[in-house]
């Protein structure tokens, strides 16, 4: 005897299929991917309804319910009893089938025990009919999404400020009413997760499926739950933090952390049951998983600044330079842009919820836990090079390059930060700044999707770096007088003034520095600072409001007349020294100045044929010979667009006084 087992459907009357007229009793219903304790009890039957349990009965389990009745999985009764559990896995499709007794069987799968004590056997079956999807053979598609986000951490205001999120957080996202999109006919095929066909295994797991763990210090997992969503948890496995870098401040230190995937999809056949008119409804759908073993095409950790100034400007790049993947980058950076736009709308609506002021040399530290349950849509490019994506709402790009055929797969993302356990996320930040005479009055808020602090600076006062919505300790102009000079004598040099000014909003003595920018010196101008040279710069200190006056002298190079648009860039030493190390130039102020000198006729020389030569014409013409003219010693250029149109040279007949070219 077997129980366990739900009640049969519909009270044990007869299920109908109005699609094929096939009928038959109603039998137990079983959901795909949940599991059913089991009990069989072993005993012996002495009439009279006398009963008893047997002991050390050998069970042997035939379990077509889990696809796994190949190969028995036998147990020993205790007491006459052997417990079991079944996992539903596979939906029976096909119709026609019969138990021994000719009882029709169609949509039904058997879980057969056969007990065995003493040499004697006994055999029973219990037919069930599973609910759930059963992927078509040869209908699995591999593609690869486009890069999203799973948490948005924000960089407080502050050049040694950063924000953390401790060991051992985890926060959970739930992909759900998925679906593929065509791109030009907008037709939307919904899908689900739960890819997981192996044979005695659950078509959903409940734990973890795919797993990565990687050298960022967190670690990401995926798994199908039974509402056919992709549940993704991401944990952290070392501190978490932004940047305190002064190269990444205010916005630019925001830090993307996410991924993409490899995705597996399949078309299924789904088998239900109304049991309110006792009738088999059957559907298809497709389903969709991680790749085995290669679930994850990347994790990747991005700040702000990274992707607005480089990843983007690179997809779009490559987007001109490979014509045949364009669709593909342009893709990537219209997705990009659209988690920018989503990551600043994100902070406009974040309500505010307190206010912290404070100045360099006195940092504020301090946790907050969050319990925010958030639901946004998500549209992102998935790209397939299998020409059976044409059945799934892909669509050729046209052109043979990396994401041939490209759908657009569009769902709802699901984010919490509370874990399995129930704990709130705990996020923390912390508010620094290194720079004495530097202070900020930040308001503090939430983020509404992912619970992280969004930080809205009001006022302040900043420098190395100048942070936005501050008053600028650092401003400067410079000017040249004049900014043309032209022929100047060979050997002399040319002097220009230079004005630089203080224009310092907070009224202090700043400091800045003079540098020439070497790549619009080609010729080699010899430059100098009152009367020293500064190719590494030179510094001034300047009082508010005042301007100070400097003498640049120019002297020409080894080969130039001409020197064009000669750059200065003028800026404090700090910004500078932060734009070496990658952060970009800001607070700065250029001049350009034109200078030529008073070319000569250049020197030049007959090389050969040396000096008393002769040539014969006729003699020339009978031996097929020729005279060689070489010339030297002369400049080819004067300065950057100005060269030497042509050279050449006379000769004369012996005897005569007529010069020919």
């Amino acid at each position: 005897q077997v129980t366990g087992f739900p009640t049969p459907a519909c009270d044990g009357q007869i299920l109908t299929d109005p699609e094929t007229g096939v009928a038959f009793e109603a039998v137990p219903i079983l959901v795909q991917g949940t599991g059913y304790d089991l009990t069989i009890n072993v005993f012996e039957n002495y009439g009279n309804g006398n009963l008893c349990p047997v002991d050390s009965a050998t069970v042997a389990i035939f379990d077509e319910i889990q696809d796994i009745a190949d190969e028995a999985v036998t147990d020993v009764a205790v007491d006459g009893v052997v417990t079991y559990t079944t996992i539903a896995n596979l939906p029976s499709t096909t119709i026609g089938r019969t138990d021994a007794r000719g009882n029709d069987r169609s949509y039904q799968k058997p879980l057969t025990v056969i007990a065995t004590v003493g040499g004697q056997t006994a055999q029973v079956t219990e037919w069930v009919l599973v609910t759930g999807d059963r992927p078509r053979t040869g209908t699995f598609i591999t593609a690869a999404t486009q890069e999203m986000p799973t948490l948005i951490l924000r960089d407080p205001p502050g050049d040694a400020s950063s924000a953390f999120l401790e060991q051992g957080t985890s926060f959970t996202a739930k992909v759900s009413n998925a679906g593929l999109i065509s791109r030009t006919l907008g037709i939307k095929t919904k899908t689900k997760a739960g890819i997981k066909f192996e044979a005695g295994t659950p078509f959903f797991s409940t734990s973890t499926s795919a797993e990565a763990e990687n050298e960022f210090g967190f670690e990401i997992g995926l798994a199908a739950n039974l509402e056919g969503e992709m549940e993704i948890t991401t944990t952290t496995t070392e501190r978490f933090s932004t940047s305190d870098s002064d190269i990444f401040t205010s916005g630019d230190g925001d830090i993307y952390l996410g991924f993409g995937l490899n995705l597996v999809f399949a078309k299924t056949d789904v088998l239900d049951v109304d049991e309110d008119n006792c009738q088999i409804v059957r559907s298809q759908t497709v389903r969709f998983g991680g790749e085995a073993g290669n679930s994850f095409d990347t994790i990747f950790l991005y700040t702000d600044l990274h992707v607005r100034g480089t990843l983007i400007p690179q997809l779009r790049e490559l987007a001109e330079l490979v014509p045949d993947s364009s669709d593909v980058f342009n893709a990537n950076a219209d997705t990009w842009e659209g988690f920018l736009a989503l990551n600043d709308s994100l902070k406009a609506a974040a309500p505010i919820e307190e206010n912290r002021s404070f100045s360099a040399g006195a940092e504020f530290e301090t946790e907050t836990t969050s319990d925010t349950t958030s639901t946004f849509t998500y549209s992102i490019s998935v790209f397939s090079k299998e020409e059976a994506a044409a059945g799934f709402e892909f669509e050729s790009t046209g052109s043979g390059g990396f994401g041939q055929f490209t759908s657009v797969w569009e769902f709802d993302y699901t984010y919490t930060d509370v874990d399995e356990d129930g704990n709130f996320v705990t996020v923390g930040y912390n508010l620094s700044d290194d720079d004495v005479g530097d202070y900020f009055s930040v308001d503090i808020g939430t983020d509404p999707a992912y619970g992280t602090p969004v930080f809205h600076t009001v006022s302040g006062r900043s420098s190395c770096p100048w942070e936005p919505n501050t008053q600028p300790r650092d401003s400067l102009a410079i000017a040249i007088e004049p900014p043309v000079q032209t022929d100047v004598p060979i050997g002399e040099v040319a002097a220009f003034t230079l004005s630089l000014t203080n224009f310092s909003a907070s009224d202090e003595l700043r400091e800045y520095v003079i540098i020439p920018v070497q790549e619009s010196n080609p010729g080699g101008a010899i430059l100098r600072i009152n009367g020293n040279a500064f190719g590494s710069g030179q510094s001034f200190f300047i009082d508010p409001g005042q301007t100070q006056e400097i003498t640049l002298t120019v002297a020409q190079g080894p080969r130039r007349f001409l020197y064009e648009d000669i750059e200065l860039l003028a800026i404090a030493p700090c910004e500078f020294e932060r734009f070496q190390n990658g952060g970009p130039l800001q607070l700065e102020d250029r001049v350009r100045f034109t200078v030529s000198f008073a070319a000569p006729c250049s020197d030049i020389r007959l090389f050969e044929p040396v000096s008393g030569w002769a040539f014969n014409i006729e003699e020339s013409m009978r031996t097929n010979d020729s005279l060689s003219v070489t010339l030297k010693d002369f400049e080819l250029q004067i300065g950057d667009d100005e060269f030497i149109e042509a050279v050449g040279a006379e000769y004369m007949r012996a005897d005569t006084d007529d010069w020919f070219p």
